[in-house]
């Protein structure tokens, strides 16, 4: 989820988006590791997925999650984030 939402990240997440991108923006479940954040800047999730040396090409296990969603919501940013904070328990 970007910093700045577009009309179709705020569909995305529903009415209570706003809510949801105050809450959410800055945790570890909508984190991650890239070197094309400016080409992903505000791009739809889909859009970050399937562009080229997006999620479902990125070679980092951080993000292999990330390859078959359909959809970046709330629920998949606690599902990431409760994944990302087990793997984090076993180091």
């Amino acid at each position: 989820m970007p910093q700045t939402l577009t009309e179709e990240w705020k569909r995305d997440l529903g009415g209570n988006f706003q809510a949801i991108h105050d809450k959410y923006l800055h945790t570890i479940g909508n984190l991650t590791l890239t070197g094309y954040n400016q080409e992903y800047s505000n791009n739809s999730f889909q859009e970050k997925r399937d562009m080229e040396k997006g999620f479902k090409q990125s070679p980092l296990r951080l993000n292999q999650g990330l390859k078959d969603l359909e959809s970046f919501d709330e629920k998949q940013i606690e599902k990431r984030a409760n994944v990302l904070a087990d793997w984090a328990l076993k180091i």
